[in-house]
């Protein structure tokens, strides 16, 4: 999964801003966190590691910061073992 931008999700009348939670491409998404723009290598690698592990992750790029939203409800992977998986992911990064 690549990063996406907030511009590019409201042209599509997808507005996160202030919410969390949203819908894309039929899955329900709950935010995660927030992480300042100054770790901007590092949630790179952690899209890096999500898409390989396809995990249902999506990140998205805003003007200052980014923000990791999570799958609600997951199909191939228990919501326990995600959230363990991000929170282990952060842990790392010193978030």
């Amino acid at each position: 999964m690549d990063i996406l931008k907030s511009d590019n999700l409201e042209q599509k009348n997808i507005y996160i801003k202030g919410t969390t939670e949203f819908a894309f491409e039929g899955k329900s998404y709950k935010k995660k966190t927030v992480i300042s723009k100054r770790f901007t290598e590092q949630i790179k690698e952690i899209a890096k590691t999500y898409r390989t592990e396809q995990l249902n992750v999506i990140i998205v790029e805003h003007k200052t910061y980014f923000t990791i939203w999570i799958e609600d409800k997951p199909l191939n992977d228990s919501k326990e073992d995600l959230n363990d998986f991000v929170n282990q992911k952060l842990k790392e990064l010193g978030l």
